[in-house]
């Protein structure tokens, strides 16, 4: 059975390394998604050498970049809400370096008129919630646990 070498990030954002066997590349990646690991590259050998499979990260994307997103992702592939639904949908946080929250959610939904938000917080002063206490609404009150999110991200996505 081949083997393969493997450069992952878990949850947690902790870089992981190791080696597995399987069947082919697909199902040891499969493997490693089953084990809610992020791949950031994997190695198989050929019996030449090693073949290094990279994300292809071009157009200023970095590998941080992607391990963000996939984060941020993960608890809509959780929820089982299918991914060109999730692509639709912004988790933002109400208070943001730069601009707020609210500015970021009008700002896309200009190019985006279906854009379904979500905004969260740990603050709990009145000025913070001024605006997202309205009717149709989406909010999210830190901390919360990811079954919290979950639950949320469904009610918006399927409203």
């Amino acid at each position: 059975m081949p083997t393969f070498e493997y450069k992952a990030r878990s949850k947690e954002g902790e870089v992981r390394s190791g080696v597995i066997e399987a069947s082919s590349e697909e199902a040891a990646l499969d493997l490693l998604q089953q084990k809610n690991l992020i791949i950031l590259s994997i190695n198989k050998y050929s019996g030449t050498g090693w073949l290094r499979m990279q994300l292809p990260l071009g157009g200023g994307v970095t590998t941080k970049d992607v391990v963000i997103f996939s984060r941020q992702l993960a608890p809509l592939f959780e929820a089982r809400i299918p991914v060109v639904q999730s692509l639709h949908t912004l988790i933002t946080d109400i208070i943001l370096p730069g601009m707020n929250g609210h500015q970021l959610a009008s700002t896309l939904a200009k190019s985006h008129p279906n854009l379904k938000v979500l905004f969260m917080s740990g603050y709990t002063n009145e000025m913070v919630f001024r605006n997202v206490m309205k009717p149709g609404v989406a909010f999210l009150q830190k901390p919360f646990n990811p079954s919290d999110l979950c639950r949320k991200l469904e009610e918006i996505i399927t409203a």
